[in-house]
């Protein structure tokens, strides 16, 4: 809804608060990956059984790459414009557009692992 209303925002408003939300997204990714992290190398560990099982494990490196490969393609087209902190300047409905798309996929892959860690 908030990104609806968002949509009669003139685009440096909106890119904006796109870059905003996706930092924030990429915070988040990095703080369950820590957690994942450091639940792994537990003091207890290897006594103390994985938290992923194998199957899991593999959805979690697949989304990694997948995350990886959308970063990629994200950051080929916020380079020539010079990152995310000129993305506003741009005009580039694109880049907003796959910023949500590769926000979206780091919260799916938050969600994956915190209900191992958590």
């Amino acid at each position: 809804r908030r990104e609806a209303a968002g949509a009669s925002q003139p685009f440096r408003a909106r890119a904006m608060d796109e870059v905003s939300r996706f930092r924030e997204a990429q915070m988040h990714m990095a703080d369950t990956q820590q957690d994942l992290q450091r639940t792994m190398e537990g003091p207890d560990w290897p006594k103390e059984d994985w938290p992923l099982s194998m199957e899991d494990a593999k959805l979690v490196g697949d989304a990694e790459v997948v995350i990886g490969e959308q970063l990629k393609r994200l950051n080929d087209l916020i380079d020539p414009i010079g990152g995310l902190a000129n993305v506003h300047e741009a005009g580039d409905e694109a880049v907003l557009e796959q910023m949500a798309y590769l926000r979206g996929m780091m919260s799916g892959y938050g969600e994956l692992i915190e209900r191992h860690v958590a």
